[in-house]
């Protein structure tokens, strides 16, 4: 079962980043697509090789996260997809777990897993600790860190990222759970695997757009196009994230500004 890692990055003008990623004993067996987003360097100036011949490295003038991950997934060859940035650090044995994952759940589309705060190399969430099916209501709060897929299905079913969202967007997060929905409703079996395959920095943008009810809005509306599943939704959200908000926004004002961002 082949593995490829789909990276995405920016302004690099050498790789030697892969080797705070990689652990020393996968970095020249890996397979990975690394895209090279470049808004401050030329694409000329940059050393786009590395000394394993399976690491394919494209630079290219563009922004923007999704189109990023697009790109790598265009390119892709690989059984197994694994969603990449380049602040992760895998453990040593990520690809066993990933491998002994798809094997167990032969039937699964989609494999999220888990992710330690490399601060203090605690678990990042909550999270489960047994297999199960993922619902339409939990695939919003799955990050980047924890996606694999098979490659054949998403391509199959022509799933790509939307790049309205997600860093270098007009909206900022959301591109993950989008991709997940969307398969979901294209019928892919989307399962959860209770073992932790890298660390991470514990913020992300979806912590940032907590102060954001606008776009966080159109967010939501995005995954959850019927209006009454927004409404649960977005109210649900107002109440758990209260205490996150209180300081800016009273419940009222955080849910209005919620329904005006996604208001079609």
């Amino acid at each position: 079962m082949k593995i490829q890692f789909l990276i995405s990055t920016m302004n690099r003008n050498n790789f030697s980043f892969l080797f705070n990623i990689f652990p020393k004993s996968l970095i020249y067996n890996i397979n990975a697509i690394v895209v090279n987003q470049c808004t401050k360097i030329g694409t000329n100036d940059i050393l786009d090789t590395f000394d394993n011949p399976n690491i394919k490295i494209f630079s290219v003038n563009d922004i923007g996260l999704s189109k990023s991950r697009n790109l790598a997934l265009s390119n892709a060859d690989a059984d197994i997809c694994v969603v990449c940035d380049d602040d992760y650090i895998y453990t040593d044995n990520c690809l066993e777990i990933i491998n002994e994952a798809y094997s167990k759940l032969p039937f699964a589309d989609i494999v999220t897993f888990q992710s330690l705060n490399i601060e203090n190399d605690k678990p990042r969430k909550i999270y489960k600790y047994s297999i199960y099916k993922h619902s339409i209501f939990d695939l919003s709060s799955i990050s980047s860190s924890e996606i694999t897929f098979k490659l054949e299905p998403i391509k199959k079913n022509k799933l790509f990222f939307d790049d309205n969202y997600g860093l270098g967007s007009p909206n900022l997060s959301g591109e993950d759970g989008i991709f997940l929905m969307d398969s979901y409703r294209k019928g892919l079996r989307i399962y959860h695997y209770p073992e932790f395959i890298l660390s991470t920095t514990q913020n992300s943008t979806g912590y940032i757009l907590i102060d954001n009810p606008l776009t966080r809005g159109r967010i939501f509306r995005r995954l959850y196009p019927n209006f009454l599943i927004f409404l649960l939704v977005i109210f649900g959200s107002s109440v758990r994230k209260y205490p996150y908000y209180k300081n800016k926004f009273s419940f009222f004002c955080y849910f209005a500004n919620l329904y005006k961002g996604g208001k079609k």
